[in-house]
């Protein structure tokens, strides 16, 4: 429903997306977060049957505010010149922070979950997920131009790579692979064993563990890009 409202409708009519629906889809999120039960945060104490289900569950929800608010981090990158109002540069900066927020907190859950062995090469969600990452965070690289957003960007690719090389990652981790190394993003070697505590350390050093990270303010008013791209108003 909200991929018909923000994208396909829009398209179809010409028009351009509504920044009252935005805003109206992140204050429906927030809502749905307050009345989440304490047993289901990620801070709780989840049982190890359940760990797995209640972690996507809080991936899926980063992954609908990262639907909600890419629109405007790609246009604060590609339409830069249409930004010129200092009310309108702020709305989108902000949208397109809390896009990247959300990225950076679905990739700490699927690191971890990928540690304790949940994550499936055969769930498409799972590859979609970490993809989807990938190119938020080439994104925030162009937009920034900071090392940082590059290697987030590398380490989804390691969680990737250290899940079984069958169902969507043995059909579509091959072209992400090449698509990133014709960018210069990866060497032409990539060791491919599972991401460990030691090398992604520093990666998470701004996230604070078991903490709900749900509380960003919501506006009043050569890459991998998303393939439709509509400009907000």
């Amino acid at each position: 429903m909200i991929s018909q409202e923000l994208y396909i409708e829009p398209l179809v009519s010409a028009q351009k997306l509504s920044l009252g629906k935005v805003t109206g889809i992140l204050s429906s999120l927030r809502n749905w977060t307050a009345a989440v039960p304490s047993h289901l945060s990620r801070s709780a104490h989840i049982a190890p049957s359940q760990r797995r289900a209640v972690a996507m569950l809080h991936v899926r929800y980063f992954s609908v505010v990262i639907l909600t608010t890419r629109p405007f981090l790609l246009c604060s990158v590609l339409c830069q010149e249409r930004l010129q109002h200092p009310a309108k540069r702020k709305c989108y900066d902000e949208l397109g922070q809390m896009c990247i927020d959300a990225a950076q907190n679905s990739l700490s859950i699927l690191h971890t979950i990928s540690h304790l062995k949940l994550l499936s090469s055969l769930t498409p969600s799972d590859f979609n997920y970490l993809l989807e990452l990938v190119q938020i965070f080439l994104i925030a690289s162009a937009k920034f131009r900071d090392a940082q957003y590059l290697e987030k960007a590398r380490k989804c690719l390691n969680v990737l790579l250290s899940m079984d090389d069958l169902g969507w990652c043995q059909k579509g981790l091959p072209e992400t692979v090449a698509q990133l190394r014709n960018c210069g993003i990866l060497p032409d070697t990539i060791q491919q064993d599972a991401v460990s505590d030691d090398n992604v350390g520093a990666l998470f050093a701004n996230i604070e563990p078991n903490v709900d990270m749900y509380d960003n303010p919501i506006v009043d008013e050569g890459l991998l890009v998303y393939a439709v791209i509509v400009e907000p108003r």
